[in-house]
């Protein structure tokens, strides 16, 4: 869906949009992702109504695309920042994916302040943040995210991969 995204075509508009009406949310939230890549300030309208979605991913993914919409700047750093500090770990995480996807340099303490957490979700989207910065206190934790038999941290072992 991504890479759908970097063609500039109306039908890929639509196809986009099209995603967005489906009932599949990991479909969804990679649509969200995607629509920000594109530069019209209606598209960006659609995507901020997904700030108040129930889904945390799609939340995530919309202040994401926000941040290339240089009117919603603010409020895309306001969302991604209300993830980190919230109290809730499946939120700080997604608000630590956030500040990697942005490289918020202002940011970086936070994802260092997780690296060492006792909770995997968080020193793992602190570690891939971490890596989106070329930070070497990444490389210990990712190693150990590709050796590790943890069951929680196999969605990460794809992505890591990559990095």
């Amino acid at each position: 869906i991504y890479l759908m995204s970097l063609l500039s075509s109306v039908s890929t508009v639509e196809f986009l949009f099209s995603i967005l009406d489906k009932q599949n949310a990991s479909h969804r939230v990679e649509a969200i992702y995607a629509l920000g890549k594109y530069k019209d300030l209606d598209i960006a309208v659609i995507l901020r109504s997904f700030l108040n979605s129930k889904v945390i991913a799609e939340q995530i993914n919309a202040a994401i695309a926000l941040w290339n919409f240089k009117h919603f700047r603010d409020e895309s750093k306001y969302s991604v920042l209300s993830f980190i500090y919230s109290e809730d770990p499946v939120r700080m995480s997604h608000g630590l994916f956030g500040i990697g996807e942005l490289l918020m340099r202002k940011e970086k303490y936070l994802a260092l302040k997780y690296l060492e957490s006792e909770d995997v979700n968080l020193r793992m989207n602190s570690a891939i943040a971490l890596a989106k910065f070329w930070d070497k206190a990444s490389i210990p934790v990712l190693i150990d995210l590709l050796l590790s038999n943890n069951d929680e941290v196999e969605e990460y072992k794809m992505f890591v991969s990559q990095c």
